[in-house]
């Protein structure tokens, strides 16, 4: 028809299937990775909360009773 063979027709389809299919592998492994990377953000950002707020906390609580508290040592000095 066109003067093209049967044969680079087949070998032009396994060409782009190759292309397409290795584009979606490396796209999946990247989304992979920065999937991996927000889990360990918010878990490193859920424990800097948590030890402001329970440092908070400490702190409050030191006043209630009285003592001073040391900033230097963190601690609740009678």
């Amino acid at each position: 028809m066109f003067g093209i063979s049967p044969k680079w027709i087949v070998i032009g389809g396994t060409v782009i299937a190759i292309a397409v299919f290795g584009t979606m592998a490396i796209k999946g492994i990247r989304e992979q990775g920065a999937l991996g990377e927000r889990v360990e953000i918010q878990r490193q950002n859920r424990e800097a909360g948590d030890a402001g707020e329970n440092a908070r906390l400490n702190l409050h609580e030191c006043h209630a009773r009285g003592p001073r508290f040391d900033y230097v040592t963190g601690k609740c000095e009678s």
